[in-house]
């Protein structure tokens, strides 16, 4: 990063640089953060790279952890940040669905171990000599954090927080940098950069038409000094100081009114031992009385209750269809195994499990994936495919491919 004051040119080192592929938004004011327009359900890669000199002393540095967080950086109060989280997990119907994802089959460059540290952060380590990518999938919505209708969603950012000291627990970050970012469904990001791409044409049309005419307002600033520049990638803001620390949430986490939850609780049950101490002492007396009381009863049998049982809850719901169809077909996976989803298909499409040998998945680039159990398990709640079915009639069975 380079600084000219003076006629002197001043070099800032910037240890480490993070660039999000994504289109930042044309219409955010100078001075403000980066606003990136995401779509929900929608992978997208995040480089990293280390700006580290082999040939210094800093050079010594093999390995360092960056852990990426989707935090609320505007939210004063750790206690309404952790409410937000809490009223999100409240309303998926998967317990598991984490805030974000990290496909680790497109990953390059970072060791295979990433830890899953809280529902909205994960950590990996990387080298600083060799630039890194990681593909995430932003799983919730800027508007699924509160309850009241209309409104246009909490700023949501993505932060990545970078330690050199990796074997230290209590070590601080060296580095951290953030991007605001606003997620949408259904292709949304995409229809909001176009939106407002026709907006600042217009803008940029009526300065053009102002300034060429006879009497030009002096007063009406020129559109592209107004913004910031557009680019066609985000890269991650750097922030000194650091500021406090991210909040990383997990279901198990209690609420900020655990602790009054739990002496009301213990206050509770003490009052309710002290009462039935005193409903034992005179158990005995109140026995004799009963008995006889109860054999003057008449009793009447009660009507049985039908028994309404439901079936247990999937554990995800998919959308599938062939290219030919033009409807989608709901498949509920009681379990996240290769063997009920193939169950599934197949009762769906009326054959034979046993039919079907073998299972792919199809990637944006063509290749084909064996599918195992670790895959199915990162399926979402409404997750759609295309599938073929393509019969080999050498081998005698049926071979499913799912394509995103």
């Amino acid at each position: 990063m380079k600084f000219i004051s003076n006629g002197f040119c001043l070099i800032v080192s910037v240890r480490y640089t993070f660039i999000l592929e994504a289109p930042t938004s044309i219409i955010q004011r100078r001075g403000d953060d980066t606003l990136t327009y995401l779509n929900k359900g929608q992978f997208y890669t995040i480089s990293f790279e280390g700006n580290v000199d082999p040939q210094s002393s800093d050079g010594e540095i093999q390995r360092v952890k960056s852990i990426v967080h989707l935090v609320f950086r505007d939210e004063k109060d750790p206690r309404s940040e952790c409410e937000h989280w809490q009223y999100w997990h409240s309303q998926q119907p998967n317990p598991q669905q984490r805030a974000f994802d990290i496909d680790r089959k497109s990953c390059q460059n970072i060791e295979e171990n990433i830890d899953e540290i809280a529902y909205n952060a994960a950590g990996f380590t990387w080298s600083p000599h060799l630039n890194a990518k990681i593909v995430i999938r932003i799983n919730c919505l800027s508007t699924d954090f509160s309850s009241q209708k209309g409104v246009k969603g909490i700023p949501l950012h993505l932060q990545i927080d970078t330690y050199e000291d990796i074997a230290n627990a209590d070590a601080e970050p060296v580095h951290r940098s953030f991007c605001q970012i606003k997620v949408f469904r259904d292709k949304g990001a995409e229809r909001k950069n176009k939106d407002e791409s026709k907006s600042a044409e217009k803008r940029i049309q009526k300065w053009v038409k102002q300034n060429t005419s006879a009497c030009p307002d002096p007063n009406m600033v020129s559109p592209t000094t107004l913004f910031h520049p557009p680019s066609k990638y985000t890269q991650l803001q750097t922030t000194t100081p650091l500021g406090p620390k991210p909040i990383l949430f997990t279901p198990s986490v209690h609420s900020p009114h655990s602790s009054f939850e739990e002496s009301s609780l213990q206050t509770l049950s003490l009052m309710a031992s002290i009462k039935d101490r005193e409903n034992k002492r005179t158990l005995q007396s109140h026995l004799a009385l009963a008995k006889d009381e109860l054999a003057e009863l008449e009793v009447v049998p009660r009507l049985k209750v039908q028994r309404i049982h439901r079936p247990n809850r999937p554990a995800v719901t998919i959308y599938v269809k062939k290219e030919e169809e033009k409807v989608y077909n709901a498949l509920m996976l009681d379990s996240l195994t290769v063997g009920d989803m193939v169950e599934a298909v197949a009762s769906k499409y009326g054959m034979p499990p046993e039919m079907i040998k073998n299972v792919y998945k199809k990637t944006k680039k063509g290749i084909l994936v064996n599918m195992d159990d670790r895959m199915i398990e990162q399926f979402v709640d409404e997750d759609d495919f295309i599938i073929n079915l393509d019969f080999d009639n050498q081998l005698g069975h049926f071979e499913l491919t799912l394509q995103y």
